[in-house]
């Protein structure tokens, strides 16, 4: 009789070498299940360090930028979340001064009150 240390029937590959092909398929599965989440995760603090440097530089130009109509022109159809929030406030600023002035038709004061809820 063999001396066979216990130690080694309890290692992750013996165990997984002797189940069952049920065992085996699950067991895999969720190896790739778990590796295929890891890239999620990776790929996504990827994108959101990316668009954290690029929403600072923006930020920062912005700030520097003598000119906000200047700036949005230039930068303003940038693909980052800062851009979005300044388009629209500028958009929202130009129909309240533009509403104020008299310079929007019916037409016009009708779809502003049918996109944003509110009256001008």
């Amino acid at each position: 009789m063999t001396n066979v240390n216990p130690t080694d029937l309890m290692s992750p590959l013996t165990l997984f070498l002797s189940a069952d092909i049920v065992v085996k398929a699950v067991m895999i599965g969720l190896l790739a299940a778990s590796v295929w989440t890891w890239a999620i995760i990776f790929s996504h603090s990827l994108r959101l360090r990316r668009i954290n440097r690029q929403t600072e530089a923006y930020e920062r130009d912005f700030w520097a930028a003598s000119d906000i109509d200047g700036f949005h022109t230039k930068r303003g159809t940038e693909k980052l979340p800062t851009a979005a929030v300044l388009t629209a406030g500028l958009d929202a600023e130009f129909l309240r001064f533009a509403n104020e002035q008299g310079l929007l038709g019916d037409e016009q004061q009708r779809q502003h009150r049918d996109y944003s809820g509110a009256p001008l």
